[in-house]
C-alpha cells in the first residue's frame, strides 16, 4: 500500500512539472535541438565533475569521523555511497543517507550511536556554514556588479537566508551547548514520562542519560580536534563548488552565459527542495521546478533553463543512482548481508526507523 502511495505522489508530482512547463510555453521542438546540439564532452566533463561531488562529501565525512574513530578512507567512501543510494531510494530529507551512515559506522567500528549522532550533528553544521557562506558570496558579488540581480531574487535569498540563519543557531546549540541540550532534553523526557505513566518510560531513563553523555562528550572531542573539522569544512566547500559547476557547466553546453555566482546563490535555494521529505524519490519533480524557476529568474530563457534542469538531473539521479547503486549491490552483502533489492530497500528502510 506504501509503495503505491510513494508511486501516486511521483506521478502527481510529474504531472504538476509537466503542466508547469506546458503553462511556461516551451517550445518542444526548439528544446530538442537545443539538448540534440550538445557536444558530448560536457557529458564527459559532468560525470567527473559529479564523481568528484561524491568523492569530496566522503573525504569530508572521513575527516570528521576520524576526530573521534581512525576510520579508512575507503570504507568512508563505500559507506557514503551506500548512503547516498539509500537517499534515492528512501527520500527522507537526507535522513535514509545519515541513519545509514551510522548504523554501518557502528555495524563495522562499533562506534556508538551516540558518538556518530554527534558526528552528524556537526557535519550538518558545517554544510550549513558552506551553504551561507557561497549564497552570502555570491549575492555580495552580484549586488556588487549589479548584474542578475532583481527584487523577486532578493526575496528568495533573504528567506533562505532567514531559513539556514535558523538552521546555524539550532546547530550551534548542539555543538556548543552541550549542557543545555542535555538538561533540556532531560526536562522533556520527565515531563513525558509523568504525563504518559502507562507507557513506562522511565525504566529508559538510564539508557538515555548514558547517550546524553556519550553525546557529550564527542562533542567535546570533536571539538577539541580542529584540524578534522577545518579539513572536513574545506572539502566540503571545494564540495559545493563542484555543485555549482555542474549546471555552469550545462549553461555553457547549450550556449548560455550564466554567471557563476548567480548559481552559487541559486544552488542553495533550490537545494532546499531536495529538503523537502515528501516521501519522493528523488524529488522528481519537485526540484526540477525548482531549479527551472530559479534558472528562469536568474535570467536565463526557458527552453534554456529547462534542458540545463534536465541535463542536470539526468546526472544526479541517473548516474548517481547507476554508480552509488553498483557499489551498494557490491559492498552491502559484505556490510549488512544483503543483495535483493527488495531486501535492501526494506533494510534501509529499517535502519532509518532504527536509528531515528
Amino acid at each position: 500500500m506504501k509503495q503505491k502511495t510513494t508511486l501516486m505522489i511521483t506521478l502527481l508530482s510529474l504531472l504538476v512539472f509537466l503542466i508547469y512547463i506546458s503553462i511556461l510555453g516551451i517550445n518542444p521542438q526548439k528544446l530538442f535541438i537545443l539538448l540534440y546540439s550538445i557536444d558530448p564532452k560536457f557529458y564527459v566533463l559532468a560525470i567527473t565533475l559529479d564523481t568528484g561531488y561524491i568523492l569530496f562529501y566522503a573525504i569530508s565525512w572521513f575527516f570528521l569521523v576520524r576526530t573521534v574513530y581512525p576510520i579508512k578512507l575507503w570504507d568512508s567512501i563505500k559507506i557514503v555511497m551506500i548512503g547516498w543510494f539509500g537517499d534515492m531510494l528512501v527520500p527522507a530529507a537526507f535522513i535514509t543517507g545519515e541513519a545509514t551512515r551510522i548504523y554501518l559506522l557502528k555495524k563495522n567500528y562499533n562506534i556508538d550511536y551516540s558518538k556518530a549522532i554527534a558526528i552528524a550533528v556537526m557535519h550538518r553544521l558545517l554544510s550549513t556554514v558552506a551553504f551561507i557562506t557561497y549564497i552570502s558570496a555570491g549575492t555580495f558579488l552580484l549586488m556588487y556588479w549589479g548584474s542578475l540581480f532583481n527584487a523577486k531574487l532578493a526575496e528568495h535569498i533573504l528567506f533562505v537566508l532567514t531559513l539556514a540563519t535558523m538552521a546555524l543557531i539550532i546547530g550551534l546549540l548542539f555543538v556548543f551547548k552541550e549542557d543545555l541540550i542535555k538538561k533540556s532534553g532531560l526536562l522533556i523526557f520527565n515531563y513525558l514520562a509523568k504525563s504518559f505513566e502507562k507507557v513506562k518510560l522511565e525504566k529508559y531513563k538510564d539508557r538515555i542519560l548514558e547517550a546524553m553523555q556519550a553525546y557529550e562528550e564527542s562533542m567535546k572531542l570533536i571539538k577539541e580536534r580542529s584540524a578534522g573539522v577545518f579539513l572536513c569544512f574545506i572539502f566540503m566547500l571545494f564540495q559545493w563548488g563542484l555543485g555549482v559547476a555542474l549546471p555552469y557547466l550545462f549553461f555553457k553546453a547549450v550556449g548560455y552565459d550564466m554567471s557563476y555566482w548567480a548559481l552559487a546563490v541559486a544552488y542553495p535555494i533550490y537545494g532546499l527542495a531536495d529538503n523537502i521529505p515528501l516521501g519522493i524519490p528523488a524529488n522528481a519533480g519537485v526540484l526540477d521546478l525548482a531549479m527551472t524557476s530559479l534558472f528562469i529568474i536568474m535570467g536565463a530563457t526557458k527552453e534554456a533553463a529547462l534542458s540545463v534542469t534536465l541535463l542536470t538531473r539526468s546526472i544526479t539521479v541517473i548516474y548517481e543512482g547507476v554508480m552509488t547503486g553498483i557499489v551498494t549491490v557490491l559492498v552491502v552483502p559484505k556490510m549488512i548481508g544483503e543483495i535483493n533489492i527488495r531486501s535492501l530497500v526494506n533494510t534501509l528502510k529499517s535502519i532509518s526507523k532504527q536509528v531515528t
